[in-house]
């Protein structure tokens, strides 16, 4: 498992895979499994989906950070699952994870 600082994630979902018999929808979410965490929203971003209409879709940012010493979460962005531990800065450099999708 990996840890980090901080968490910069997206939630929300669009559709993703290619023509119209392709087509599904892919869902980006976190979801907190031990400790607490504080969670600041950022300005959402739009992405377009992969269909044959190209439909613009908005995913809201957040960035995450642990309330308490530690905090385990697990992010989806549709395709893969990653469990990180985020934990409270020691010293003035920060390790951020970065969803991609």
């Amino acid at each position: 498992m990996w840890s980090y600082n901080c968490a910069r994630i997206y939630v929300g979902g669009y559709v993703g895979g290619g023509t119209n018999e392709d087509e599904k929808w892919i869902e980006c979410k976190y979801r907190l499994l031990e400790g607490e965490i504080l969670s600041k929203k950022m300005r959402p971003i739009r992405i377009k989906g992969m269909n044959s209409e190209g439909t613009i879709f908005t995913l809201e940012t957040f960035v995450l950070f642990p309330k308490t010493e530690t905090a385990i979460v697990t992010i989806t962005n549709g395709q893969r699952n990653f469990t990180i531990q985020l934990v409270k800065p020691t010293t003035k450099r920060n390790t951020v994870f970065n969803l991609k999708l």
